[in-house]
Order: C-alpha cells, then structure tokens, then sequence
C-alpha cells in the first residue's frame, strides 16, 4: 500500500474534494493505484471517510487490476461495505459481463449458497448495467 496515496485520500474532507484528489492521484503508477485504492476500498466503511474516497478515486481513475475477476469479486466478500457501488462498477468496466457472471457462477459452486455481499455485486453490477445503456442511447 502506498502511504503517499493513503494520505492524498484521506486529505479530503469533503465529496466537493474529489476532483481534485483523482487529479493528485494521476501520477502514481497503474499498479500503485490499483493496489492501494483497491484495499482500501474494499475496507469495512468504520474505518472511516477514506473507504468510500478511495472507491470513488479506483473507480474514476480505472488503473488496471492485477487480480482475476474472481479472485477480486471474492475480495468483497469479506468486508466489502455493500453501498460503496464505485467498487463493483470499477469490476464491471475492468472484466466486462461475461467475466463477472463466470466469477459469481464459480463462487457460488465452491460456497453453495451464495453469500449476501455477492448478490449484491449482481445488483450493482445491474445498475452499472443500465448506466451503460442509458449512455449509449
């Protein structure tokens, strides 16, 4: 983890800040970004405002995953806070559909039932859907 972009996060203080946090984050490095703000992102909220600052930061500046889609869909299982969508948005844009669906079919094979924070990445992952659509319409 960076502390460099630790700290350019928890810099902001308010939503009104984010512009310019994304602008102060373009200068690190694809895999910097990704590996900080990924974790961060995908913290329990508790931990405080940098959770959700740090989803919306991976989510604009989109640096390329290192992880598979299934290996980063199982990363929110954990302590994922299921109302920072930027995450599963971020995911979407990075894998695409069909690498999404194949990710939740193979964790709910190896889980059985599926736990709660996957079907909500389906729900995001609809909402992100239809952004897209209404976009390109």
């Amino acid at each position: 983890m960076n502390q460099s972009i630790v700290d350019i996060i928890q810099s902001a203080k308010s939503e009104k800040d984010l512009p310019e946090l994304v602008e102060k984050l373009r200068s690190f490095s694809d895999e910097d970004l990704f590996d900080t703000l990924f974790e961060l992102s995908i913290q329990n909220q508790q931990i405080g405002r940098s959770v959700a600052f740090a989803g919306y930061a991976l989510y604009e500046l989109n640096p390329r995953c290192s992880l598979s889609a299934k290996a980063a869909t199982e990363a929110l299982l954990k302590e994922w806070d299921v109302s920072i969508e930027e995450v599963v948005f971020y995911l979407m844009r990075q894998f695409g559909l069909e690498a999404m669906k194949s990710a939740r079919r193979e964790i709910m094979a190896e889980h059985g039932d599926p736990p709660k924070r996957l079907e909500t990445i389906r729900y995001w992952g609809n909402i992100w859907l239809e952004k897209m659509h209404a976009i390109r319409h």
